[in-house]
Parts: structure tokens; C-alpha cells; sequence
């Protein structure tokens, strides 16, 4: 299906599920599906699940409500997308996506974020060891 992850910081939209034309399909953000009457404020992408058709995405929205966010191919003629998203509530979610393999973001984003931190308290650190031995120098 051409789908892949981008993990971006939050300031610059966070986490997105793109397609091939790097066109953001599940991301942060008010979306509207052309399947779907709901327009979704996508706050945070849960966890999403894929296999070698589909992928589905578990995500809430302003209101802590939780959606799956399925993407398929699209084989009818008449549409002219190349993946058709489809929103579900969260109790009609079935057995059938079970066998997907998942990837649970929460976890993920932590490590990252944990990993950035400590880059970024390693180069102030080193910033400042820097200064002192300038300064250090300068009134010798």
C-alpha cells in the first residue's frame, strides 16, 4: 500500500502515517474522510496495526474518544484515490485485526523523547563546561 511512519516532534505535527506521495493520512489535526461523515481533531495517534492489505490506526480526539482509523486499497474504478480510509467506532471493532501487527506508540514516543532529552542536556552541559574554561582562561 505504500503507507509508511514518520515520527516528527511535536511542534511539527508529531506523529503522521503517510503515503507515497508523502500525503498525510492519519496525523494530528482536524481530518475529514471523503467515507465518513465525522470530521476527527486527531490529538494523539494511539497505536496502529498493519498487515499486507490494510492498516488501522487507534486514535482519540479532542474529547478523549477513541476511533480506529482503518486504510485499504482502493479496487473500484469509479474512485479516483488510491486508499480508501474508513472510520470506526471503537465497540465495533472486531477479531479480524487481531492478527496485524501492532505498534504501540506510547512506548515508542517515550524512548525517543527520553533519548532526545539526555542529547540535549549532554550539549548544555558541554555548552557550559565551555564557557567556564573560556572564562577560566581569560583571567589567567
Amino acid at each position: 500500500m505504500g503507507i509508511k511512519p514518520r515520527y516528527r516532534y511535536d511542534f511539527e505535527g508529531g506523529f503522521a502515517l503517510e503515503d507515497k506521495y508523502n500525503f498525510g493520512l492519519i496525523s494530528q489535526g482536524k481530518s475529514k474522510y471523503t467515507n465518513s461523515n465525522l470530521v476527527l481533531d486527531i490529538t494523539n495517534i494511539v497505536k496502529y496495526g498493519f498487515n499486507q492489505d490494510s492498516l488501522i490506526a487507534l486514535v482519540e480526539d479532542q474529547h478523549k474518544t477513541q476511533y480506529y482509523v482503518l486504510c485499504t486499497p482502493n479496487h473500484l474504478p469509479s474512485i479516483k484515490q488510491d486508499i480508501i480510509v474508513d472510520i470506526l467506532e471503537k465497540d465495533s471493532f472486531t477479531n479480524q485485526y487481531t492478527s496485524f501487527i501492532w505498534i504501540d506508540l506510547s512506548q515508542n514516543t517515550s524512548k525517543l523523547e527520553f533519548f532526545r532529552n539526555i542529547i540535549v542536556t549532554f550539549f548544555i552541559l558541554l555548552v557550559l563546561l565551555f564557557i567556564f574554561f573560556v572564562k577560566r582562561r581569560l583571567r589567567k
